[in-house]
Formats: C-alpha cells, sequence, structure tokens
C-alpha cells in the first residue's frame, strides 16, 4: 500500500459505526441522527445562567444594553440572534456596534468606549469576541457599567472582571463540548432565556447558528453537527426575508451554493459607525429594504471577487519566491494587499501549498497587523505564546489566529517563527503537515462496493467540513472494466489484464461544506497498480 495511505483499523460491518471509530466519535446517534434533542444542555456552561439573569434584569428595568460585536460572519449572526431575542423579549433600548476591521484594531478600542459613555450604556454584551478584553472590561467596571462575555475563543489569561463569562474553553465548565462557534455560545444563552421566561424558541435561531457555525470552520462535530444540518434542512423554507428571498432568485444553486454565496455576502457588509449591513439586512422586516440592501452587497461582491483575483495573483508570486521554506511569512510593506483580505490570502496559502501561513500588513504608521492559518500538526497559539513578549496582542485559534505587533519587531518575529517551524517540521512528518497524508475510512469488500450504499453513507455524513471530511473507501484488486461498469469517475488508463487498488470519495469544485446531490457519480482520488 502507499506509503502516504493510512488505513483506519476499525473493521466492523457497520461501515458508518467503523468510520465514526475511527475518527474518534463514541456518540454514533447524534452524529447520524443530529436532531435538537440531542443538544447538549446550556445551564451547563459556566455563567450562562447568570448572564441570562442579567440580560432579563436589564431588559425588564429598561437599561440601555449595546452588543458589542466581530465583523466577521459568525459575529455577524451572534449579533444578530441576541439582537432579535431581545427585541422578542420586550427590550426597547438595545442597539450594536461592530468595528470594521479596515479602520479599527481587533477587540474593544477608543471609539466604542466613547460611543458607550456618550450613550450612557448600563450593560455592554460582547458576543465572538472580548475574553481577553481585560482593559476594556475594567475601563467600563470603573465607569460602573457592567460587561457580559460571550465568546468562544482561546483564553490566554485570567479571566477579564465581567459580571458574567461564558466561554466553554473555561477550565470550570461543564459543557462536554468546548469547540462551539461565537454564534453557538449565544445560541446556548438565548435557549436558557427562553426557558426562564417560558417564551417560544424562534426556528430561524437554530438557521443563524448552523450559517455561524460553518463560516467560523469550527468542527462539524457535536453540537456544531446539529446546527450546520440544520441550516441545510430550512435555508431554503427560512421565513426570514433575505433568506426567502435569496432562495427565490438562486433557485438553481445546490443548498451548499446558497450558503456559502451567503456567507460571502454578509462578509462584505461592513460599514462604519460600528453599523453593519449584513445585521441590517437579517433584521429588516421590510423586502424593499432587504433588496436594496441586497443590492449593495452584490455590487460590493463583484468588487471584492476582482480585487481577491488580483490579490491572489500577488500572494501565489510571493510564495514562488520562497517556495521550499517550512512556513510562508509575508509582510506587505507596499500596502498592496488591504486588510481585510490578510486572512483570505494567508489562508488561501496554508490551504494550497499545507504549510503554516503569515501574511501582515501596515496598519498605523508604526503598527502592524498580522493573520495566520496552518494546516493539521501546526498550532498557531502555541507559536503565539513562545513570542508573546514580540507582540502586541494576539487571538484565534490553533489553525487560525492573529495579532498586532510594532513594526520594528517583525524581524524578531519573523526568525523566531521559523525556527519554530523547522522544528515542528522535524516531528511532525509524520502526521500530514509537511506530506500530504490520505486516511482511509474503510475497506470494502466486493459485496459492500455497492454505488446506492455509498451515496447513502454520503449523505448521512453530510454536511462535510472541518474534521467533517468525506470518507474515503478503499477497494482492492479491482479492474477497469468493473470500475466502468460501476461507473466511478477518474478511472486510470489501464489495460484489461492490470489490477489497481483504488481510493474512492465523493467531492465536487466548491469549497466546503459540501452535500452531494442523490445522483452525483463517485471519484477515484488516488490508485496504485497492483504488480
Amino acid at each position: 500500500m502507499k506509503e502516504n495511505w493510512i488505513c483506519n483499523s476499525y473493521k466492523d460491518n457497520d461501515i458508518e459505526r467503523s468510520i465514526l471509530l475511527g475518527r474518534g466519535i463514541t456518540n454514533y446517534e447524534k452524529f447520524l441522527f443530529p436532531t435538537l434533542d440531542k443538544l447538549n444542555n446550556p445551564y451547563l456552561l459556566a455563567d450562562g445562567e447568570k448572564a441570562a439573569k442579567r440580560i432579563i434584569s436589564a431588559v425588564e428595568n429598561n437599561e440601555k444594553i449595546i452588543i458589542f460585536g466581530h465583523d466577521d460572519v459568525d459575529g455577524v449572526v451572534s449579533t444578530v440572534q441576541l439582537y432579535k431575542c431581545l427585541t422578542k423579549f420586550g427590550s426597547e433600548n438595545h442597539n450594536y456596534y461592530i468595528p470594521n476591521r479596515e479602520f479599527e484594531r481587533y477587540g474593544i478600542q477608543d471609539a466604542f468606549k466613547n460611543k458607550v459613555l456618550k450613550d450612557r450604556a448600563n450593560l455592554i454584551i460582547t458576543v465572538d469576541i472580548g475574553i481577553n478584553d481585560i482593559e476594556a472590561i475594567d475601563f467600563f467596571n470603573k465607569h460602573n457599567i457592567d460587561t457580559i462575555v460571550l465568546d468562544h475563543h482561546i483564553i490566554f489569561h485570567e479571566l477579564p472582571d465581567a459580571f458574567a463569562v461564558v466561554n466553554p474553553k473555561r477550565k470550570d465548565c461543564k459543557f462536554p463540548f468546548n469547540m462551539l462557534a461565537g454564534v453557538g455560545v449565544v445560541y446556548n444563552i438565548v435557549k436558557i432565556i427562553e426557558d426562564l421566561k417560558n417564551i417560544s424558541s424562534d426556528p430561524f435561531d437554530i438557521t443563524l447558528a448552523g450559517l455561524g457555525t460553518i463560516a467560523d470552520r469550527v468542527p462539524l462535530l457535536d453540537d456544531n453537527r446539529i446546527y450546520s444540518k440544520y441550516i441545510y434542512k430550512n435555508i431554503e423554507k427560512s421565513e426570514n426575508l433575505l433568506f426567502s428571498f435569496f432562495a427565490e432568485i438562486n433557485m438553481n444553486y445546490q443548498k451548499n451554493q446558497l450558503i456559502n454565496q451567503l456567507i460571502r455576502l454578509i462578509t462584505v457588509g461592513r460599514d462604519i459607525d460600528g453599523l453593519h449591513i449584513g445585521v441590517e439586512i437579517l433584521l429588516s422586516n421590510s423586502l424593499s429594504d432587504v433588496k436594496e440592501n441586497y443590492n449593495i452587497l452584490k455590487k460590493r461582491l463583484v468588487i471584492n471577487e476582482m480585487e481577491v483575483k488580483r490579490v491572489i495573483r500577488l500572494i501565489d508570486e510571493k510564495y514562488y519566491e520562497n517556495r521550499g521554506d517550512n512556513i510562508f511569512i509575508y509582510s506587505d510593506n507596499k500596502n498592496e494587499i488591504p486588510i481585510q483580505f490578510i486572512g483570505m490570502v494567508s489562508s488561501y496559502i496554508a490551504d494550497k501549498y499545507r504549510i503554516p501561513s503569515l501574511v501582515l500588513t501596515t496598519r498605523d504608521n508604526n503598527i502592524l497587523s498580522a493573520e495566520s492559518r496552518g494546516p493539521d500538526g501546526f498550532d498557531w497559539i502555541e507559536s503565539f505564546n513562545k513570542i508573546e513578549k514580540h507582540l502586541i496582542q494576539f487571538g484565534g485559534h490553533k489553525k487560525a489566529a492573529g495579532f498586532t505587533c510594532y513594526a520594528n519587531e517583525f524581524e524578531n518575529i519573523k526568525k523566531k517563527l521559523e525556527k519554530i517551524a523547522r522544528e515542528n517540521s522535524a516531528t511532525t512528518q509524520n502526521t500530514g503537515y509537511l506530506k500530504h497524508k490520505i486516511y482511509i475510512d474503510y475497506q470494502l469488500s466486493k459485496e459492500n462496493f455497492n454505488i446506492e450504499l455509498l451515496q447513502k453513507i454520503f449523505k448521512n455524513f453530510t454536511p462535510f467540513g472541518e474534521k467533517n471530511r468525506p470518507p474515503i473507501f478503499i477497494n482492492k484488486n479491482i479492474s477497469r472494466k468493473e470500475l466502468e461498469r460501476r461507473e466511478i469517475n477518474n478511472i486510470p488508463n489501464l489495460n484489461d489484464s492490470e489490477l489497481v487498488n483504488v481510493l474512492i470519495s465523493y467531492n465536487d469544485n466548491i469549497q466546503n461544506p459540501i452535500m452531494p446531490k442523490a445522483d452525483h457519480r463517485i471519484n477515484i482520488i488516488d490508485y496504485e497498480i497492483v504488480y
């Protein structure tokens, strides 16, 4: 068998059970039948009930509430979900603020602090952000303003001194799944509020949770799988004006195309003064307003895609200047890459070339902003911890993180990260970091090499995404004629006497998450001739 093929050791007759065991998933029922009743208990979130009760008190006492959100899609839908909950619960004194990364640094900055004081807010609720905004929350405390943090990012030091801090990554949190997206945290707090006040759930909440979860590329497992599964069920049936309008004008789109296009559309909604067109269009009760904002976003998206193509060409050129390195680090000193694209181009390099990628650009005269992405086997947060003294701030996930630093620290940072990457590559060559490994989920026999059965398995495993790739099957000693009879795609050019071991899976040219059509043929993704 090929050197880079790694086969699952579980060989149960139940193919789906074997695949899940090989992936370390023991709750088969929740994975294969992801229904709402299988969601984890929201009351297990540390500070969850405390946060919910404080929000209820603020609404009942007509306190001024401001939601502070992150400007990615996860942050936008988190803001929308909480905003809708407050409205439904009777609040008439709440607003939101989403900073635009083109103009404001990550986290709570002076512009928002000044707004809070000017508006005489009583309660700040951060969503998909805030866990490391210790100084800003201390500032609010000094002005007798309560803060509730609803976040999912890694906690670097002590918890902020907020009224309540809800984050499944807290060491004292009993919630059994710590990889929720920001919107997953908000969804659970909304559920507690609804339970405490005995008010009905909004079906759109689970759809929003699915959209944010998919957009943030968190593992599509456990509760996240339920959220993502439900958006596929409900996206075309949603009563939300944007969703129904978008589905109507894109009737020929597959569901995964609808979701991916919605994510791209909302991404370009960044605005000024704390506003975000993505929030406005999702909250709108006027179809004419939805259409007007949609046209604005559509025009932006066209311009955005042209700019993306230019930036991709540029970053490819920069990669080829230094190809062969263990890590890609590029500082855009000429400001050729707009700051809102540095995360995208970093992802592009990491995904295409399977190496850690770091892209920096100048924000202020002497401050750089950086976005990093990485393949399995490389931990950016661990790397940033090792160079923390050279950074102003940093945050994010293991495979997707960012920081700010002073420009004169760049060379020190670059040298140390290159050293970390070299050390990492020496210890991870067998994990797929530098050499692409293919993990085979199941070895098929002649009896279960059945296309209808495999299509059913693929459907049960959808939607595919982070930590839930399409299953890969191996079939040994098979002829070209047999592959043709089964209508498999990408059949190698063989003579009649040659036999091959083949790897087959579902794939297409649409970015994850993906859901195969019922009639989609299965592809050969690799093979070896049996001598």
